[in-house]
């Protein structure tokens, strides 16, 4: 075509922008195909990537969506496939970019692309439940969604614009993580956790009342006027009025859960409590520590149960000389040799306490 004819002028005459395609025939995705893609760039002749007139919009490379690349970022989406993904080109001045990016914040709320919008909207509560209905969550650093439980909180609160006191976790301990992740998603920023009395719940159960009332308390330093010792009196009534046997070793409300059995460690809790003792349990839960008399207990250990179970203070109080202890001892000792295997239960004790201050004349 000549140089000028009619409206034509070849001084406006422009390239089309130039396209290459680097593809895997099967669908495959790796690293290999993006370097190729960038050599085919670096080898076009492009009039915006070169900016050759100053009216480029640059030039680069388009691929799918990396969904897993979003996850890592802590960015919160669908699942892959039902959701989209845009460029935005901001001015480099931030005092523009701020303006440009009010605006668009603005558009979408007003079409009503919101959850927030909507709740505002129509007055309709709303509550996010964070659920790890498998108990798959993790809080370790660098974890990815949908396993991170502070990957969530945060991409709830910082991108989906959620406030913190609409925002509860839902924990389960098929992976002993119950407690830690609910701990996790209160300091990331949810503002409840949904618990179930001594853990129970489906399959492996949910996160503990109990364990997150003291959670609470180690991080705010306070109760905040809770009363823990109804702890115990609800896991009481749970055994008696309910007939639910909580497992032994359960912690708080167990019935072996601040018992001890060696010797040694009850010749520390006759010296010094907090040495064997996790906290005050006879304060908060109405349960002082005991001790499990055994082969292994020692003078100590049965100066302890005794102290204990008939709440002997000061001065009133028997130690690991004393007659009756030397003497309950020598029964304690005599029931092993002859093939025992199991722990004296408080009624045995009991008895024998009884026959020995009878014969020596003590009185508790």
């Amino acid at each position: 075509m000549d140089a000028k004819q009619g409206l034509y002028a070849s001084a406006y005459e422009h390239d089309a922008c130039g396209v290459g395609m680097v593809v895997n025939i099967h669908g495959g995705k790796s690293h290999e195909l993006v370097d190729n893609a960038l050599r085919v760039l670096e080898n076009m002749q492009h009039r915006g990537a070169e900016t050759r007139d100053k009216t480029g919009d640059g030039a680069g490379i388009m691929v799918q969506i990396p969904h897993e690349f979003i996850l890592l970022q802590g960015i919160p989406v669908p699942e892959k496939g039902r959701y989209g993904t845009g460029l935005v080109f901001l001015p480099r001045e931030e005092k523009l970019q701020n303006k440009i990016l009010n605006i668009m914040i603005e558009e979408i709320e007003r079409d009503g692309l919101e959850l927030m919008h909507l709740m505002e909207e129509y007055q309709i509560p709303v509550k996010i439940r964070v659920c790890d209905t498998m108990g798959y969550g993790v809080n370790y650093p660098g974890a990815v969604i949908p396993r991170s439980i502070p990957g969530i909180i945060y991409g709830l609160r910082v991108h989906a614009g959620v406030p913190s006191e609409l925002i509860e976790f839902h924990g389960h301990n098929d992976f002993y993580k119950a407690v830690n992740n609910s701990t996790t998603a209160w300091l990331y920023g949810a503002c409840g956790v949904n618990c179930s009395l001594f853990g129970i719940g489906e399959r492996t159960g949910n996160t503990p009342l109990e364990a997150m009332i003291f959670e609470y308390a180690q991080l705010r330093g306070t109760l905040d006027g809770m009363d823990t010792t109804v702890i115990t009196e609800l896991a009481e009534y749970y055994e008696k009025e309910i007939g639910y046997q909580i497992p032994p070793r359960t912690p708080f409300v167990g019935k072996n859960f601040n018992v001890t059995r060696a010797g040694i460690h009850a010749d520390g809790l006759l010296k010094n409590e907090e040495i064997y003792n996790v906290f005050d349990t006879g304060k908060f839960l109405n349960r002082p520590p005991l001790v499990a008399v055994s082969n292994t207990s020692g003078l100590a250990g049965i100066a302890h149960w005794i102290n204990t179970y008939y709440h002997l203070k000061n001065e009133k109080q028997v130690d690991k000389n004393s007659i009756l202890v030397v003497e309950l001892k020598k029964w304690v000792d005599a029931e092993y040799e002859s093939g025992r295997v199991t722990v004296l239960t408080d009624q045995e004790l009991i008895r024998e306490i009884e026959r020995i201050c009878d014969e020596k004349g003590i009185t508790i």
